[in-house]
């Protein structure tokens, strides 16, 4: 799997928008969004020094954005003012591009005892037969088969699991409280290199993954589990009290309420937040 480190690709002439409702097709996956900012000015989305935002022909499906690329950007992007807190120290080190959707300061570094909350208000993934995409960027900095919860784990106690995106025996897996899940079909996530992945559900609650652009994994189930009252980055609470913490980093991860891809696509079209 090759290490996407090369150039922005674009501008391209931006085409029309003419795919199914809520799903990119690949006129929009192969657009490039330029620097057209999105609503409301850059400051009053906390964005301060770190340049512009770019535009998303999906933003007003956007149930969460957080770029995690400097400490002023912990806030929600999507206008939906569902910030994030920090808990233990997270830093933001500048590091080496994961393709042209780096960020000017870096990503948030996870250290096996830190992680982000989201403070102001929740997110239900757990409802089936809805559709819903999350997807960010990530880089693990261990060679151990331990669980990295990468993406997002919530939970409503400590005597259930959650609705997680997580890394397990060098494999992506997206799995539920009820049991259910859905692993990427090989082993090839290693440390020390970047990754995007998304997770994809639809109302007909088909599920899939996807790494670096390519569909890796897929199933169908409406069993989501109970319903969860705290969302978070880089942690995990899980059934007996058990914990477990990520390592590495994380930058760009976006929520949706909508099915953003529809299969594969060219990852160079998965531009950043913000330029």
């Amino acid at each position: 799997m090759a290490i996407l480190n090369g150039s922005i690709i674009g501008p391209i002439n931006t085409p029309s928008l003419t795919a199914a409702a809520g799903v990119w097709g690949a006129e929009q996956q192969q657009q490039y969004f330029g620097n057209a900012l999105w609503p409301g000015s850059a400051a009053a989305r906390g964005i301060t020094g770190n340049g512009s935002l770019r535009s998303d022909p999906l933003s007003a499906n956007l149930q969460g954005a957080w770029p995690l690329n400097s400490s002023k950007t912990t806030s929600d992007l999507s206008g939906l003012g569902r910030n994030l807190s920090v808990s233990g120290s997270v830093g933001y080190p500048s590091i080496s591009s994961p393709s042209s959707t780096v960020y000017t300061t870096g990503a948030g570094t996870f250290s096996n005892s830190n992680y982000f909350t989201l403070s102001s208000g929740t997110i239900d993934f757990k409802v089936a037969n809805t559709n819903l995409t999350v997807e960010a960027w990530f880089w693990i900095n261990t060679s151990s088969t331990q669980t990295e919860f990468i993406i997002l784990n919530f939970y409503s106690s400590q005597s259930e699991g959650g609705f997680k995106v997580d890394v397990t025996n060098q494999r992506i897996s997206f799995s539920a409280y009820s049991g259910f899940n859905v692993q990427s079909s090989n082993g090839s996530i290693v440390k020390g290199v970047w990754y995007h992945v998304a997770y994809t559900r639809d109302t007909s609650n088909n599920h899939a993954l996807y790494i670096n652009g390519t569909q890796n994994g897929t199933a169908s189930s409406s069993s989501m589990g109970g319903g969860y009252s705290s969302n978070q980055i880089g942690f995990a609470q899980y059934g007996g009290g058990g914990q477990s913490w990520s390592e590495g980093y994380i930058q760009d991860l976006r929520v949706y309420n909508t099915v953003k891809y529809g299969g594969s696509f060219n990852i160079n079209s998965v531009q950043s937040i913000v330029t």
